[in-house]
């Protein structure tokens, strides 16, 4: 619920735990330290590179000495051929449709779920205390019988065209039905995709790899909202955008600003996680722990200059001191009553007409009203106020009547965001 602090790749632990140390002696609040993908030195060993990450447990206790409770391990789904387990699955009938030079593990299949579970993961991770799992490429992308991308997978189910869906959640219950079932932690999977049913997995959702630019900021905040809607109550985007094809250097004042505003959106989404490919200088690669893909740049909060930082400390403080027990309320009310989390304003007011057709502007829980500032170099922004309520600046004292539409001063360092009154 506060939080979660990753980058393109921590490739090694000794990496890992300097950036869990420093944010500990900034006395900042990080939830959950991911290490995202290529931690594996091929996909479908299903355990860490053992150059790189020397012992799991060892890592967890440094990660969790550092005051942050949940280290996070990336996992895809292909199993390649030069991977220590291929042999052994393609043996017991668990590999299907060829995907990124792989073959997929069929995850609808219970006896290749308990293989896979009690022979490696829970060896490997969760008897080392790893009990939070991302699963990356979760959209069925297979290549066997059709073109890259849109063919999915074919599975004990039947064919891609009418069942690949179904994979989606099973790999899912891999990860996240054995956790429950010990009654030690609750399950928590981070996931590039979902399916009907999926939240019973205890599933984070994210918007995938996304741009970084004020323009895919600005298509964000409808699509959380149209998540939370369509009944996926925690998701998350990349917060300063992925890279893809226009990665920045953090550094660059476009990319300064930018990780700015997106920070002050993620404070005030459901789930808060940084994470990105930025341009850049990073630690030099070793002879063991050097992925085929290179590692990306620098994407912790020091590594956008010191003026930066400063605003960006401001909304990782705010989320642990200010909306923490306010999420906690939020997850209460989603288990009990199935509420979403960010709600478009006609949801609070349905009988305000003004409140139609904003999808720049959300409600997070029935509190926050949020206008987040999602174009570059602008310091104001039209912001409308429902009717019913009055509204509380929640930086200052002002206090406006709902019914109109202002224009609210934004300052780099401020998303205007007022507090319902009764």
């Amino acid at each position: 619920m506060v939080f979660w602090q990753s980058r393109d790749r921590y490739k090694s632990s000794e990496i890992a735990l300097s950036i869990a140390q420093r944010y500990e002696a900034l006395g900042l609040d990080v939830g959950v330290l991911v290490i995202d993908y290529k931690n594996q030195l091929h996909d479908g060993d299903f355990a860490p590179n053992p150059a790189c990450y020397p012992s799991v447990k060892a890592l967890v206790t440094g990660v969790n000495a550092a005051k942050i409770p949940i280290l996070m391990f990336s996992f895809w789904p292909e199993v390649k051929a030069a991977s220590s387990e291929y042999d052994e699955l393609t043996k017991a009938g668990c590999l299907i449709n060829p995907a990124l030079s792989g073959l997929v593990f069929d995850a609808t299949i219970p006896e290749c779920r308990e293989l896979v579970w009690k022979t490696m993961l829970k060896p490997r991770y969760y008897d080392q205390g790893v009990n939070a799992y991302w699963l990356d490429e979760t959209d069925g992308e297979g290549t066997g019988g059709g073109g890259d991308g849109d063919y999915g997978y074919n599975n004990s189910y039947g064919d891609a065209i009418a069942y690949s869906q179904l994979w989606v959640n099973d790999w899912l219950s891999l990860f996240s039905d054995p956790v429950a079932s010990l009654n030690e932690h609750l399950p928590l999977v981070l996931t590039r995709g979902v399916w009907a049913g999926g939240q019973r997995h205890g599933v984070v959702l994210w918007s995938s790899d996304i741009h970084s630019s004020f323009e895919q900021l600005a298509s964000q905040v409808p699509q959380g909202v149209h998540a939370s809607m369509s009944g996926i109550p925690w998701w998350t985007t990349d917060v300063g955008g992925y890279g893809c094809d226009v990665a920045k250097n953090p550094m660059d004042p476009y990319m300064q600003e930018l990780i700015v505003r997106w920070y002050q959106f993620g404070a005030f989404s459901p789930v808060f996680r940084t994470h990105g490919c930025r341009s850049g200088p990073s630690e030099p690669n070793t002879k063991e722990c050097a992925p085929a893909q290179g590692s990306c740049g620098f994407n912790e909060v020091w590594s956008y200059g010191n003026a930066t930082q400063v605003h960006l400390e401001k909304y990782v403080n705010f989320r642990s001191q200010v909306l923490k027990p306010y999420i906690k309320e939020l997850d209460g009310n989603v288990t009990q009553f199935g509420v979403p989390t960010m709600r478009p304003l006609a949801y609070e007011f349905p009988h305000d007409a003004g409140c139609r057709h904003i999808n720049d502007q959300y409600m997070f829980g029935p509190k926050y009203l949020v206008a987040p500032v999602t174009a570059q170099n602008a310091t104001t922004r039209r912001m409308y106020f429902p009717k019913g309520a009055d509204w509380k600046d929640i930086w200052g004292s002002e206090v406006v009547t709902g019914g109109q539409t202002l224009t609210i001063q934004a300052p780099l360092g401020v998303i205007p965001v007022y507090s319902r009154q009764a």
